[in-house]
């Protein structure tokens, strides 16, 4: 995982825990991008979504 993603995995965490996020959960795509997606989401541009890991 990139320093990049790391970082948005933070940024992640805190805000669910201190910000309202809504419906939007973080995804992992591809080489390990971060993306923001609907929760249940499974794909965006025909690639698959990973759920970003939350620890």
């Amino acid at each position: 995982m990139s320093e990049v993603t790391a970082a948005w995995i933070r940024i992640e965490r805190w805000l669910s825990r201190h910000a309202p996020v809504g419906p939007w959960r973080a995804y992992l795509i591809g080489g390990g991008d971060l993306w923001w997606g609907l929760a249940g989401e499974t794909e965006v541009n025909g690639e698959p979504l990973r759920p970003a890991p939350r620890t």
